[in-house]
């Protein structure tokens, strides 16, 4: 499986054949997800949302963003 190839140090390149992922069974493809979550991320999970940027009320340090002249 990929996930466990990642996980030993592969890392996938633009020329990369990926076709396989397209007929893989949704159900590996969720248990490759969460084995590589795991192995890089723990159990950590970070949400992010999209909130009027206007209200100033954003966490995000919006100047980074190209359209951030807008506000």
């Amino acid at each position: 499986m990929i996930a466990e190839r990642i996980i030993d140090g592969k890392r996938l390149k633009p020329d990369d054949n990926l076709d396989f992922l397209l007929t893989t069974p949704l159900e590996q493809l969720q248990t490759g997800a969460k084995l590589i979550q795991k192995e890089f991320f723990g159990n950590h999970i970070d949400f992010c949302t999209i909130i009027n940027g206007k209200s100033g009320r954003c966490g995000e340090n919006c100047k980074k963003f190209w359209r951030s002249d807008e506000f």
